[in-house]
C-alpha cells in the first residue's frame, strides 16, 4: 500500500517515508532520492564536495587559507587524495553495516557521487584496491568493487595478501604495515598511464601509498587515489 501512494523505503534505515523528491532531485538523480530525511541529514553533514580540503590527503581543513594540513606539510604527499565524504558518527554507522553486517545494498547511495568523482578525475584507468582471498571467502565480496557503479570500467590488477583488519591496529602499526600488493596481472596495461586507486576509507594513506608503489613500479605515469570516505 506505502508503494502504491508513493512512499520511498529508505535504502539505509528501511523506514518509509512520503516522497520529498523535487524536480531538481529527479532530474539530477541525487542520492538523496534513495534516502528518508533522517538519512539525508547524515549523507548532507559529511559531504565534502566543495569544501576546503588537503590538497595531500582530502582531509577538511579549518584554516581556509591553508592548501595542506600539517601531517602533509611536514612532507610532501606521495600521492593527491580526494574523499567525498568524513566519517562522521553517522556515516561509520553505515560502514558498520556494509563492511560487517553484509547490507551491501548501502554501496548503492554511494555510486553517482564515485562515478562523478571519477569521471571528473581524467584519469585514464580506475583499479580498485582488492581484497585478499580471505576478506572475500568472509564478506562474499569486494566492497571497494561494489562502490563504483558497474557503468564504470575498472582493472582489478592487483592482488592482496592476507593480513590483521586495518581498523585493529593503531596508527604506528599502518605505517609500519610491510607492502601486502601485488602484480596478478598476466599483462602490462599500465605503461605512461594515468590510474585513479579507489578505495572505501583513507586514514593514515598507507594503504594507498602501498597499492600506488606497486603501479608505478609497472610504468604508471601518474597515480592519485580517490576514497569513499576520510577518516
Amino acid at each position: 500500500m506505502r508503494q502504491l501512494l508513493g512512499y520511498i523505503r529508505c535504502r539505509c534505515c528501511s523506514e518509509w517515508s512520503p516522497p520529498t523528491f523535487d524536480w531538481g532531485t529527479v532530474l539530477t538523480l541525487q542520492e538523496e532520492s534513495l534516502l528518508c530525511e533522517k538519512c539525508e541529514d547524515i549523507l548532507r553533514e559529511a559531504n565534502l564536495r566543495g569544501a576546503h580540503t588537503c590538497q595531500g590527503c582530502g582531509k577538511l581543513l579549518k584554516e581556509k587559507t591553508a592548501s595542506l594540513c600539517v601531517e602533509c606539510g611536514a612532507s610532501r604527499p606521495v600521492l593527491s587524495n580526494t574523499s567525498l565524504y568524513s566519517y562522521t558518527p553517522g556515516m561509520k554507522e553505515w560502514v558498520t553495516m556494509l563492511k560487517f553486517r553484509g547490507d551491501i545494498i548501502i554501496a548503492t547511495i554511494f555510486h553517482a557521487s564515485v562515478q562523478r568523482a571519477i569521471k571528473e578525475s581524467k584519469m585514464d584507468l580506475v583499479v580498485p584496491i582488492p581484497a585478499s582471498a580471505e576478506r572475500l571467502s568472509e564478506r562474499g565480496c569486494n566492497i571497494v568493487e561494489e562502490l563504483i557503479p558497474a557503468s564504470v570500467e575498472i582493472h582489478p590488477c592487483l592482488g592482496k595478501h592476507h593480513q590483521e583488519k586495518q581498523s585493529k591496529k593503531t596508527k604506528k602499526e599502518r605505517l609500519e604495515t610491510p607492502n601486502p600488493f601485488y602484480w596478478k596481472s598476466s599483462e602490462n596495461i599500465l605503461e605512461g598511464k594515468r590510474i585513479l586507486l579507489i578505495d572505501d576509507i583513507y586514514t593514515t594513506g598507507t594503504t594507498v601509498a602501498h597499492a600506488a608503489s606497486v603501479l608505478r613500479g609497472r610504468g604508471a605515469k601518474e597515480v592519485q587515489s580517490l576514497t569513499v570516505w576520510r577518516g
